[in-house]
């Protein structure tokens, strides 16, 4: 579908000069890259609207993607495989916010960080083939992606207590925090294998 799209998009810009006929290939290639982030991140927006959790899973996104950048973790080997698993994901996420009751909320968000806190600083980033890290990128990613879950956690952690009507949103940051997580450590347990 979403080589469809990029497809019409590049014949699109082909007709009407914007490009030449023999970058097709790279504009087809660059409007996917583009979009599949695009489609998974309203796609999930749209879910939580229709949920009522709008604000909760655009925080989810944010707390996921800012640490993902840095941490790494696993790649599916197709567009449609990404966006099913991303959605998955969040799917489980959404069902553990709506049906957990809010007495646990406090020991949930701090299990969540300390279990993404430990998987970080032991693990990450993690490389993969469908993405690898260029020259030097693996030992800033690594500083990067600590700085990243320790900042998260405080800020967190600081507003639980601090403001604790923020609860329900402390919880999607924290979700976010732990979905990339496991998306590492399923390639530490899980490791790609090359031909």
């Amino acid at each position: 579908m979403l080589g469809t799209i990029a497809s019409k998009l590049t014949s699109y810009m082909i007709a009407h000069g914007v490009i030449p006929k023999e970058d097709e290939e790279i504009y087809v290639f660059g409007w996917t890259m583009l979009l599949l982030p695009v489609g998974s991140c309203a796609a999930i927006l749209l879910i939580g609207a229709v949920f009522g959790q709008l604000l909760g899973s655009a925080i989810f996104l944010l707390f996921f993607s800012l640490l993902r950048s840095y941490a790494g973790g696993w790649h599916a080997d197709s567009f449609s495989r990404c966006f099913l698993t991303t959605i998955a994901l969040y799917g489980c996420c959404l069902l553990l916010h709506l049906y957990l009751p809010q007495a646990f909320w406090d020991w949930a968000v701090l299990a969540l960080l300390l279990m993404s806190i430990f998987i970080i600083y032991r693990w990450a980033p993690v490389d993969h083939p469908h993405k690898p890290f260029r020259d030097g990128q693996k030992q800033k990613n690594k500083i990067a992606s600590r700085i990243t879950v320790l900042a998260q956690s405080v800020l967190i952690l600081g507003l639980m207590f601090w403001q604790p009507w923020l609860k329900p949103y402390l919880l999607w940051a924290a979700l976010g925090m732990a979905v990339t997580s496991f998306t590492l450590l399923y390639l530490i347990c899980h490791p790609y294998k090359t031909a």
